[in-house]
């Protein structure tokens, strides 16, 4: 009886070591997707509309809990760009990626319409590569992870019987 109880944990731990391997890839996408089409929002904002930074929040999609990580206020210590990076950095992503949504809040708020929102297209044509390389990968090796985890884990459980 303990023995099988032993066995079914090995395989549901190392299962689930592959389960979050994917999860982990899938929540990438998923956030590089979301903030490709809020840069595509920001531009509409910034350069038709002229929205202040203190009324992004409220106009742009809600992003989870980035918006209440950054808690920006208008008039506070801390600068729009320095609450954004706070809250990208907070996110688990790959460099690269904390690295792009950085550059993103160091844009906002800095210079005119017209070249916020130049900086803007350009940071999201950077955040679609990054996007279909993370959806590629995902693609390649999303099911392996999840699939080598179980499988990994009969394995053990085998060698261990």
């Amino acid at each position: 009886m303990s023995a099988s109880i032993g066995f079914l944990c090995i395989v549901v731990g190392c299962g689930g070591l592959g389960f979050l391997a994917f999860s982990r890839l899938n929540a990438r996408v998923r956030l590089l997707s979301a903030f490709s089409m809020l840069a595509g929002r920001l531009c509409c904002e910034i350069g038709f509309r002229l929205t202040p930074l203190s009324e992004l929040p409220g106009r742009l999609p809600a992003l989870g809990p980035f918006w209440d990580r950054m808690a920006y206020t208008p008039y506070g210590e801390e600068s729009f760009g320095e609450a954004w990076r706070r809250a990208a950095n907070a996110l688990d992503l790959p460099p690269i990626d904390r690295a792009l949504l950085c550059e993103m809040g160091e844009v906002l708020g800095r210079y005119d319409a017209e070249s916020q929102t130049a900086a803007l297209l350009a940071l999201r044509g950077q955040l679609d590569i990054s996007l279909g390389n993370a959806r590629e990968k995902l693609k390649a090796s999303g099911r392996l992870y999840a699939l080598a985890g179980v499988l990994g884990g009969l394995m053990l459980a085998v060698i261990l019987l």
